[in-house]
């Protein structure tokens, strides 16, 4: 196999985000989060320092019931006591079958709750990654943007009434299919009247959208910031908003329920179904297609395409643009896809 077999095209390359908002970006989060290391370190010690102590409250709690109990038994009080409640009235067989009766009662009522939640009219549903007017949430070739969209047709397609939010409700188009966007301004005026609403985010530091949120919806997509800069913001939006939390890996889920002990649902990548579907013909071994976005990509690319030709494990790799529809197509016999 010739050395051009694997190489990738050099085409002219224009960063998609220029100099000027690359470090007006920059600065904003140097400014955000400047202090937060410190702010890190006092967040964690202070989950660490609660949950230390309901864990000692509760061990304290189980030791003296179990001390109770095993000297009741042993000196055979239980029995006497519970003989001498029934006898004095205190305590009858009809308070004992009410106590479970009660019981019974309130699972069914809690059971009942959940099952008329589960039959409520539809929420309509407010999706944004927007932090503020210069960061307005609707950038191109961000994954995050794109999983965020895609999550807005598929809750579009099941019949919710589901937005993006950007910060004046424009964004940048990139996608083969974008969604209906609108501004912070309107999302305003829509909570206002609208009762049952969920917000989605997957950045802590989208405060502009945050800040409008009556409660939030976290799907993390990105541990290197959530476990990083992003820590301290989490957990304070844990302890005041967050009503339930989404991962996009096993990895994250399980990050999120040590860390904080909530719930965390799976919600793995989602792919637009009407765009990425199997071909029909049959697929070329020892062939792989990728979506030509950035520069440091191809560059990642070549050094992987060199290494999988000295293992024998490839034979060619093939681009596709971006922003065509029609130019997906060509990637349909290929065996993998580069993402």
């Amino acid at each position: 196999m010739n050395s051009t077999d694997y190489q990738l095209p050099i085409t002219s390359y224009q960063s998609p985000i220029t100099n000027y908002k690359l470090k007006t970006f920059q600065r904003a989060c140097m400014t955000m989060n400047r202090n937060w290391r410190i702010r890190n370190g006092i967040s964690r010690v202070s989950l660490a320092t609660s949950r230390c102590a309901r864990l000692m409250k509760e061990d304290l709690r189980g030791r003296s019931l179990d001390f109770v109990k095993t000297i009741a038994r042993s000196l055979r009080l239980f029995s006497l006591i519970k003989r001498y409640a029934h006898q004095s009235g205190i305590i009858t067989a009809e308070d004992e079958t009410q106590f479970g009766m009660n019981q019974f009662r309130h699972r069914l009522n809690q059971e009942i709750a959940l099952t008329c939640a589960a039959n409520e009219s539809k929420p309509t549903i407010f999706v944004s990654a927007c932090m503020d007017k210069e960061q307005h949430g609707g950038w191109k070739y961000n994954g995050g943007i794109k999983e965020l969209n895609c999550l807005v047709k598929l809750l579009r397609l099941h019949s919710f009434e589901a937005y993006m939010v950007s910060y004046d409700g424009s964004y940048e188009p990139w996608l083969v299919d974008h969604q209906p966007h609108i501004s912070i301004e309107t999302l305003r005026q829509k909570l206002k009247t609208t009762k049952h609403v969920r917000c989605v985010t997957s950045w802590a530091t989208a405060t502009a959208f945050i800040d409008e949120c009556p409660n939030l919806y976290f799907w993390d997509m990105e541990l290197t910031s959530t476990d990083h800069d992003h820590f301290a913001i989490l957990a304070d939006l844990y302890k005041q908003k967050i009503q339930g939390t989404a991962a996009i890996s096993r990895t994250i889920q399980a990050w999120h329920m040590a860390h904080f002990e909530r719930p965390c649902v799976l919600i793995p990548n989602l792919l637009d179904e009407s765009i990425w579907f199997p071909g029909d013909q049959k697929r070329r071994s020892m062939h792989v297609a990728y979506m030509d976005e950035a520069r440091t990509q191809r560059i990642m690319l070549r050094l992987c395409a060199r290494r999988l030709n000295v293992l024998g494990c490839i034979s060619s790799f093939s681009c596709f643009a971006v922003l065509k529809l029609k130019s997906l197509q060509p990637c349909s016999p290929a065996k993998f896809f580069w993402a």
